[in-house]
């Protein structure tokens, strides 16, 4: 094979730097109003990050691991339940480690990020979150579907995105062997009304 001349090498070049520097300008969108230049990364840094938190988590309830879940929070992580109880680090993970060890199966699981509120180093993440498994319901082996929308608040440190707070949850349709349920009604959480 004979060697390109370096004009060819040349604009090959220069015609790869100008592709690659548009790429890296339109990644980038800058707005002037009212004398305030904004600009927005198009690229959705923050998206990606948690939806790469998302798919870990969906990864742990896969494959059985709930200290994963766990070390995905911070040491102040909260839950303000529908009902208005608030529930502390502790209480939320003996939660998790039960709901962990009732599931025998997670046949599905999803998380989809809507709306998300940055600011600084904080994200406020709207989510939608789907999750159909083999759980043990009164002393049997049922098929549980059960979503919900909620917002969940994210705080990015030096370990990475790590979630903080879980309010506003509003339960959607749930179901047991196939028949709907009301999710308001009280339940037993790890062995206590």
């Amino acid at each position: 094979m004979r060697p390109l001349p370096f004009t060819v090498v040349s604009v090959f070049w220069l015609a790869s730097s100008f592709v690659s520097g548009a790429d890296s300008q339109a990644q980038y969108k800058v707005k002037i109003k009212d004398g305030v230049e904004r600009v927005r990364d198009k690229s959705k840094p923050v998206r990606a990050a948690l939806e790469a938190q998302y798919a870990r988590i969906a990864n742990a309830y896969r494959h059985d691991s709930p200290a994963v879940v766990l070390e995905l929070r911070t040491p102040d992580f909260s839950v303000q339940m529908p009902n208005g109880e608030r529930w502390d680090a502790e209480q939320s993970a003996a939660y998790v480690k039960a709901g962990f060890e009732q599931v025998k199966q997670t046949l599905d699981l999803s998380f989809t990020i809507g709306d998300i509120d940055v600011h600084g180093d904080t994200a406020a993440a709207r989510i939608h979150q789907r999750w159909s498994r083999i759980q043990m319901k009164k002393g049997q082996l049922r098929r549980v579907d059960t979503s919900a929308c909620q917002r969940e608040i994210w705080i990015n440190g030096a370990e990475g995105w790590r979630l903080r707070l879980v309010d506003s949850v509003q339960p959607l349709v749930w179901s047991v062997g196939g028949k709907r349920v009301d999710p308001s009604k009280p339940v037993i959480r790890c062995g206590v009304k």
